[in-house]
């Protein structure tokens, strides 16, 4: 297997799927069971034709890639054994970059076991395992506020009810809340939950199929929705409610739709959050982005045609996200908040690739984000200024074809705090892993070629 280096270049569209591949699978978004499988085979002839062979990954030449184990000095886990830490908009590392989280499981297993990697000590840390996880998000993992410290926060089943629980990096103290964890609003001392049986039942990805008394699938519209959570141990709240949703847009309801909320990502400032509200119908799945004030109020449709995929917040005020409304108008574009006007951002070619998952590093003024396997099984992990033209890819990895559907890998790029590390997953070697980019001479020779300022950290 071969793995090579690169220097800057813009990012071509050479291997990606033409206009009228996407217009098919656009056709095709409202039925996602028959859209996964002959996406399946697609791919998998696609790659039989235009596979790379021997390929695994190619890095920017200031770019150093290496795995959390790598980092302390230990060796890696058994290829049966895999290693990765979920979403994109969740950070493994604690603030001050000492401690970072990933996800174990065992082939064949139920349980993930929630690592901590301390880089200060050289150790690896099993902390706590649970059974309540997906291979996208994990067990939602997480380092969280409370009490003045930082905690690990991940979702758990404990004494029949599915909730989050809090450990202290030294495991001296913890803490469980009867609601599952899906997004922290730090400066206000909750989080948000929503319904992880719901998402199941409903055939999403991120969905939970424990069993547990404190939730069920089929909670009525006005019972069911989001969730304020304090962690100081008050009363929660529903503050949306699935009915809400319906009643703003005007929309008639039938007997054979399904719903539900996911994907909440709160301001930097805390006062607001952001989430997707997806139904299905008679087969056809839609999905819209709302706003809302911290507390639930003020309550706004942000967009409602086509597709909102993916999203990251810039600034507490303007959001960049993954639009489509055709095959020809599907973009990266940015929304104002709380206005919701929507403009491109300034280069059409970080659109060429198709969706991907953008974050973004306050430090650098830049956006990671990533696509999905190309014809060659190929991902990409690029950078952008939403406000300059250029593109610049980081680095490409191969994704073996059985890694697909619920099973699939994405890259997931998570910035570290200071901006010098990005965290991704990939299965380049055949076994799933998760890889820490240092990306500091990378970004020093952006900052040299487009007078970016140095680093914040």
């Amino acid at each position: 297997m071969r793995a090579y280096t690169m220097s800057w270049r813009v990012v071509a569209d050479v291997a990606g799927f033409n206009r009228l591949e996407r217009d098919i699978s656009l056709a095709l978004g409202g039925y996602p069971g028959l859209k996964s499988n002959l996406k399946r085979a697609y791919q998998a002839a696609n790659f039989a034709i235009f596979g790379e062979t021997g390929f695994e990954y190619s890095l920017h030449e200031g770019a150093r890639l290496f795995t959390p184990w790598q980092r302390i000095g230990e060796q890696a886990p058994p290829q049966d054994v895999s290693e990765f830490f979920g979403y994109f908009d969740i950070s493994p590392w604690s603030r001050n970059e000492q401690y970072y989280l990933v996800h174990r499981v065992k082939s064949e297993s139920d349980q993930a076991e929630i690592i901590v990697y301390d880089f200060a000590t050289n150790r690896r840390n099993p902390i706590a395992s649970t059974q309540t996880w997906t291979w996208q998000q994990g067990a939602m993992a997480r380092w969280v506020m409370f009490a003045g410290s930082e905690f690990v926060a991940f979702n758990t089943v404990r004494n029949g009810e599915l909730g989050t629980q809090l450990i202290s990096p030294d495991r001296s103290t913890e803490r469980f809340v009867p609601f599952p964890l899906q997004a922290e609003n730090a400066h206000f001392g909750k989080i948000y939950a929503v319904n992880y049986r719901r998402l199941f039942a409903n055939g999403s990805p991120y969905g939970y199929s424990s069993a547990c008394k404190n939730f069920e699938a089929d909670l009525p519209p006005g019972e069911d929705g989001i969730w304020s959570v304090n962690l100081d141990g008050s009363a929660p709240s529903l503050i949306v409610a699935l009915s809400q949703l319906m009643q703003c847009e005007q929309r008639g309801v039938s007997a054979t739709m399904s719903e539900e909320v996911n994907h909440i990502s709160v301001s930097p400032d805390g006062r607001h959050f952001v989430f997707v509200h997806r139904y299905r119908d008679r087969g056809r799945q839609f999905s819209r982005l709302y706003l809302a004030r911290h507390d639930g109020s003020s309550l706004r449709l942000l967009l409602d045609d086509g597709v909102v995929s993916h999203y990251a917040w810039l600034t507490s005020h303007v959001l960049v996200a993954w639009v489509r409304k055709t095959a020809k108008h599907e973009r990266y574009v940015l929304i104002e908040v709380p206005s919701g006007q929507c403009r491109p951002i300034k280069t059409d070619r970080a659109s060429r690739w198709g969706d991907g998952h953008p974050t973004f590093s306050s430090a650098f003024g830049l956006v990671a984000t990533d696509s999905y396997p190309d014809r060659k099984r190929q991902q990409q992990l690029f950078l952008f200024d939403p406000e300059m033209p250029e593109v610049f890819e980081l680095g490409r990895f191969f994704l073996p074809v059985g890694f697909h559907g619920r099973a699939r890998i994405d890259l997931h790029p998570r910035w570290s705090p200071t901006g010098r590390f990005i965290s991704i997953d990939s299965g380049f070697t055949g076994a799933r892993r998760n890889y820490i980019l240092d990306v500091s001479g990378s970004l020093a020779q952006w900052r040299t070629l487009f007078g970016k300022p140095a680093a914040a950290g």
